[in-house]
């Protein structure tokens, strides 16, 4: 699979190109428009920059958003380790040998709805960028004690966590539809 800088492709993507993405291209593509995209970036850099050891992520996402998230995580003086939780549909043959390719991939998991307690254990972020079933995945997350206590950062468009959620602590990102905090 060959896969361009960021910068190049994907920044400048809107709303519309994106949801007119098809199947195969949310395997390999970020299914977030670039504006929100480069601020979900900003914000798992930010907190990669101020670790003094590496990070553990579990990471909620497709296919697509998650190759992306695991080549952005390389650029830090620590080698930080991904868990993935991909969305099924968004996954193809391309998207796990790219996967399996990236060093800092320790596991993904297709099509699961909960994360396992190994993976739990590990991570100190939480980062959920699904394009379905985000509710059903915050829902989750407010059930699981050892979740809940992680910091998050969350694209979340509709607005949920504000609304629905008020056990989680943190803001929206600069007005956008990054959720940051725990």
């Amino acid at each position: 699979m060959n896969i361009e800088p960021i910068e190049e492709d994907y920044r400048f993507a809107t709303k519309v190109e994106v949801e007119a993405y098809e199947k195969d291209e949310l395997c390999e593509k970020p299914h977030i428009p670039g504006h929100h995209f480069s601020q979900l970036m900003d914000q798992i850099a930010g907190f990669c920059n101020v670790r003094t050891e590496a990070s553990h992520a579990v990471v909620i996402t497709t296919g697509g958003t998650g190759i992306w998230i695991a080549n952005s995580m390389f650029d830090y003086e620590y080698e930080n380790e991904l868990f993935l939780y991909l969305e099924d549909k968004n996954v193809n043959l391309k998207t796990e040998f790219a996967l399996k390719s990236l060093s800092n991939v320790a596991n993904y998991v297709k099509g699961s709805t909960e994360v396992s307690v190994q993976d739990i254990a590990l991570a100190d972020i939480l980062i959920l960028a699904c394009r379905e079933g985000l509710s059903d995945w915050l829902g989750y997350v407010a059930g699981e004690p050892k979740l809940l206590r992680l910091p998050k950062i969350v694209y979340d468009p509709a607005g949920l966590i504000e609304n629905n959620y008020p056990s989680f602590k943190g803001k929206y990102f600069m007005g956008s539809d990054v959720w940051i905090g725990k």
